[in-house]
């Protein structure tokens, strides 16, 4: 005897399957944009090191040398 629903049942397996097919790809294509945006940041992140440590030395060699001067204040 054969099951009346299983037709039914295959297609909607089927379409169970294709669905997550797709999302299987889109879930890929979301992983590669990350790694690209995390290697972005990372450049980022690397800039901005570079650039805290140029202030730090910019800041000590002021201090040292006595050419510091107080900011610049605006009271409007």
């Amino acid at each position: 005897m054969e099951n009346p629903h299983e037709k039914d049942q295959s297609d909607a397996l089927a379409r169970i399957i294709s669905g997550v097919s797709k999302l299987n790809s889109s879930i890929a294509r979301v992983n590669e944009i990350q790694e690209e945006v995390y290697s972005r940041n990372l450049n980022l992140s690397v800039v901005s090191e570079i650039m805290q440590n140029y202030q730090a030395s910019v800041d000590y060699y002021l201090r040292e040398s006595g050419a510091m001067k107080e900011p610049f204040k605006n009271d409007d």
